[in-house]
């Protein structure tokens, strides 16, 4: 789950820099940060299956297991889930900075910049999956609890995962 807005933030930064006149500094930085972005997402694959003694208590409570406190995986996934919208952020204002300041046509300036800045979308969604983080450490039965009136479905996996 935290992959997925880690990965992509790799080719934004590729992307950035090889737009952007070269500055070493600049893209020292950029590749810093969206890999030290992966690097703390990495654990969260294995809080998520080393948390309960016997792994299938995660899904069957009828399993005895000795499980972590759930406040682990939650505040973990809560700096993540910071942190990349912090990434997010980082890496629409920086090309905006950047185009900004071109000599081209006010249209074409505007469009390259709204483009660009469509990265803020992604820290919004972020923000907005944080709210549901909680969500990963309930150990109901999902087909004994009701889902929220409006899931926050980004795509058709989780849309299954909602309502299957």
């Amino acid at each position: 789950m935290l992959f997925r807005s880690s990965f992509p933030n790799i080719s934004i930064a590729i992307l950035v820099n090889d737009l952007l006149d070269p500055n070493p500094l600049r893209a020292r930085c950029l590749y810093a940060m969206v890999i030290m972005q992966v690097a703390f997402a990495m654990p969260s694959i294995f809080i998520i299956f080393l948390q309960c003694k016997a792994t299938e208590a995660l899904w069957n409570p009828s399993v005895a297991g000795k499980c972590w406190d759930v406040a682990v995986f939650n505040d973990f996934s809560y700096r993540v889930s910071a942190y990349t919208t912090m990434t997010d952020i980082v890496l629409a204002i920086v090309p905006i900075a950047a185009f900004w300041n071109l000599q081209m046509p006010f249209a074409t300036k505007l469009g390259v910049c709204i483009m660009m800045g469509l990265t803020l979308l992604s820290a919004i969604v972020t923000i907005i999956k944080a709210t549901y983080l909680h969500l990963f450490t309930d150990r109901t039965d999902p087909r004994q609890c009701n889902p929220p009136i409006v899931p926050p479905i980004t795509n058709s996996q989780q849309f299954s995962t909602w309502y299957h």
